[in-house]
């Protein structure tokens, strides 16, 4: 069924306290039939309800798009919006965290109250409340480039975010980030074994931390959210990535610099 935002939303349960629009863990490809895409609107799938968003979306107990009735569920868990000629994806509950799952598998988890900009052009969203694991699957025509153009400070022309990091930031990101991109999913680092394995003070470390946030801002990547969702959000825009981490000889007890690697190597 194909519903346009402004008509009643209605859904049932599949009497399991799942709801979904495909198997749990099954691929995160739109499958219902294609909805006619205007510039920039989104397509939301949920079970048998397929929507066309031009512009926001509320979803949970009783939002635009009310998933389910579970007690367990917000009253709105998050909302798909459309700003800055992209589209995000913002977490509005209390105390439920969101789960962005990306075409290619990657997965970002969204804690209460911060947001995210979709990159791609489709995936997953899925929530769990009390029992129950919910999916909501999206598709759009605009999303924002992997590769994001953020206006220098004095501005001039605009720099590619990639190389607008300097070393200094990609190495403490990639200390952070390193739990994520070796696959052991441990808890991250702290501030102080941070600032240990590369040699300086830890408000060092944090000025260089709210730098990098400030230009994560600015490439409208980010708000105010916590260092974890920072750290996955820059996973996800390849702003540190696996090969940054081989590098960096972490895993062996070392730390070289990405300044005399192959990342910088090239840069003027």
């Amino acid at each position: 069924m194909v519903v346009n935002i402004s008509t009643t939303i209605s859904s049932m349960s599949d009497g399991s306290g799942n709801r979904s629009s495909g198997e749990p863990g099954g691929s995160v490809g739109i499958h219902a039939p294609a909805a006619r895409l205007g510039a920039g609107e989104l397509c939301v799938e949920f079970g048998d309800d397929l929507i066309t968003v031009e512009d926001r979306l509320t979803f949970g107990r009783a939002g635009d798009l009310e998933i389910d009735s579970n007690p367990h569920l917000h009253r709105l868990v998050g909302e798909f919006v459309r700003e800055h000629d992209a589209w995000w994806l913002r977490n509005l509950g209390t105390r439920l965290f969101i789960t962005l799952v990306n075409p290619d598998g990657t997965r970002v988890d969204l804690a209460p109250g911060s947001s995210l900009v979709l990159v791609g052009l489709g995936g997953a969203v899925r929530v769990s409340a009390g029992p129950a694991r919910y999916e909501i699957r999206f598709r759009s025509t605009i999303a924002a480039p992997l590769a994001t153009p953020v206006v220098a400070v004095n501005g001039g022309a605009t720099t590619e975010f990639e190389a607008f990091l300097t070393p200094r930031e990609v190495d403490f990101l990639v200390t952070f980030a390193q739990p994520i991109l070796d696959g052991t999913n441990g808890p991250l680092p702290t501030y102080v074994e941070v600032a240990d394995v590369w040699g300086v003070a830890p408000k060092t470390l944090d000025n260089t931390l709210q730098t990098i946030k400030r230009k994560m801002r600015n490439a409208r990547l980010v708000r105010d959210e916590p260092l974890d969702t920072l750290v996955r959000v820059a996973i996800a825009h390849s702003l540190v990535t696996r090969s940054d981490l081989n590098w960096s000889e972490l895993a062996s007890g070392g730390a070289r610099s990405s300044a005399e690697g192959p990342r910088f190597s090239l840069v003027p």
